[in-house]
C-alpha cells in the first residue's frame, strides 16, 4: 500500500522502488508527476494511473506483471521499462500498438526539441 501522498502535489519524480509494493494505487492526487520507478516490488496489475498524464517515465522493472493494461490515458509516456516481469501473452504487445507508437512520437518530440 502507498500510504501519505496525497499531500505532496507538485512532487514530479517518486521513486518507490524495492517497497514490497502489491497494487499501485494511492497516486490520483499526483498530477504533476513525470517519473515514477516502481521496480523491484510485487505489482500484478498495471492500474490506477489514470490521473497521472504529465507521466513521462514509467518503471516497471522486475514484478509480477502478467498483462499489459491501462496504459492508453499515459499520452506523454516516452520511457516505459517492462522488463523481467511476467507477460504472458505476445499478442498484449501488439494490441497496446497505438500505445507504443504514441511513446515512440514523444520521444522523437523530445529529442528535436533538444538539437
Amino acid at each position: 500500500m502507498i500510504d501519505h501522498l496525497w499531500m505532496m502535489t507538485s512532487l514530479v519524480k517518486l521513486q518507490l522502488g524495492n517497497n514490497i509494493i502489491g497494487k499501485i494505487e494511492g497516486l490520483d492526487l499526483l498530477v504533476n508527476l513525470k517519473e515514477l520507478d516502481l521496480s523491484f516490488n510485487n505489482i500484478e496489475v498495471i492500474e490506477n494511473l489514470g490521473a497521472l498524464v504529465k507521466l513521462e517515465v514509467l518503471t516497471l522493472f522486475e514484478n509480477q506483471i502478467s498483462k499489459l493494461e491501462n496504459l492508453e490515458t499515459l499520452v506523454n509516456l516516452v520511457i516505459f521499462s517492462i522488463g523481467n516481469n511476467r507477460i504472458e501473452d505476445r499478442n498484449d504487445v501488439s494490441k497496446e500498438q497505438s500505445f507504443y507508437k504514441n511513446t515512440e512520437q514523444n520521444l522523437q518530440k523530445l529529442l528535436s526539441s533538444e538539437m
